[in-house]
């Protein structure tokens, strides 16, 4: 899915359009014991609740593509499928309840949860090559939209109580959070469904158990993607080895930027944040590195940061923008590595230092 395919699908979401159709919420606690479940029609709930909803299936199109948002292929052999498809397209009450219970029984939950569930129909519109909306169609999109949202115990509060003129305990509510897993099948891919992909989406992806490993293994039957984090240190791992002897924080800057400046491109064109093998070795060689081997194509959103940080295994952590890094100077004196900062005006907790 491109970028732009991802907006128009959390476009379609919006209440004012009238897409989605049904929703299905089921509430579990810990112990998977399931505390109720539910259907009601998106119409019969009120603008305030539509909102609400809407937000919370939209969260799931949310994020970086291999960071967040993960596709996977799809095969109309396995159960899951065939399920996922009921629910897009007709049977929905037991398909859903299926595709529920399978959650609930696998999910690792630290607390409550609940599993939504809606079907969507978005009627796609057809535009001209200029960009003009056209009044004809480019056919239906029947999908569905899952989240699992963790629930929290509202904070204790005081609440003024008119009959007894006074301030006095609230009661205390399990509220539903953003999601924390959400699906999205079939895919919306170049304006159109494709039936042979699976949206994965993941709010946290820095740890394994972050992607929940435990359905995408038991009910999804898919690989587990390697993490934002692991991406990270295979990737710096690979820009060490190109300038093996060459580095310092300048030249580290320079490949960032570039690397930034390609993503920029990518994302105007409407393509995938994705750099191949050679055009990560053309930016490494173009700042003094040299070629090295790279297993598969690099994604652009779990390696580029905003972030530009020195560390050091002391322990010790400098937070530094682009313009930081110009006046930093790297000095080898008696075989060991420093940062000469200028130091016109530091301060130390507010003192500044003469």
């Amino acid at each position: 899915m491109l970028r732009s395919d991802i907006l128009e699908v959390k476009r379609a979401l919006k209440p004012k359009f009238g897409n989605i159709n049904e929703i299905w919420a089921t509430y579990a606690n810990m112990e998977k014991t399931i505390l109720f479940s539910s259907k009601k029609e998106m119409l019969s709930l009120s603008e305030e609740e539509q909102l609400v909803y809407s937000n919370l299936f939209s969260k799931v199109l949310s994020g970086k593509k291999e960071k967040n948002l993960f596709i996977f292929p799809t095969d109309t052999s396995k159960e899951v499928e065939n399920t996922l498809y009921a629910i897009s397209k007709d049977s929905k009450d037991e398909a859903v309840k299926q595709l529920t219970n399978k959650i609930i029984s696998e999910y690792k939950a630290d607390d409550s949860f609940a599993v939504l569930v809606a079907t969507v129909t978005y009627d796609i519109p057809s535009y001209a090559s200029d960009g003009t909306k056209l009044e004809d169609s480019d056919g239906l999109y029947h999908f569905m939209v899952g989240a699992i949202c963790p629930t929290k115990l509202e904070k204790p509060n005081l609440v003024y109580k008119r009959d007894k003129n006074f301030f006095e305990k609230a009661h205390r509510d399990f509220v539903l959070q953003t999601p924390e897993i959400g699906l999205l099948y079939p895919v919306f891919e170049n304006r159109e469904p494709n039936a042979n992909k699976l949206l994965y989406y993941a709010k946290k992806s820095k740890k394994d158990s972050d992607l929940h490993p435990e359905l995408l293994s038991n009910i999804f039957e898919a690989d587990l993607p390697a993490t934002s984090e692991v991406q990270m240190i295979d990737f710096a791992e690979k820009v060490s080895e190109s300038f093996e002897g060459k580095k310092d924080v300048r030249k580290l800057l320079d490949v960032k930027n570039s690397i930034e400046e390609k993503q920029f491109a990518l994302e105007l064109a409407g393509e995938e944040p994705i750099l191949s093998k050679d055009d990560i070795n053309d930016i490494f060689t173009k700042h003094g590195g040299k070629e090295v081997e790279f297993e598969e194509d690099v994604s652009l959103a779990a390696v580029a940061t905003d972030k530009l940080v020195i560390s050091g295994a002391n322990g010790f952590k400098i937070n530094l923008t682009a313009e930081d890094v110009k006046t930093i100077l790297q000095k080898n004196i008696d075989g060991r590595n420093y940062l000469l900062i200028p130091t016109e005006d530091l301060n130390f907790n507010g003192v500044p230092l003469r």
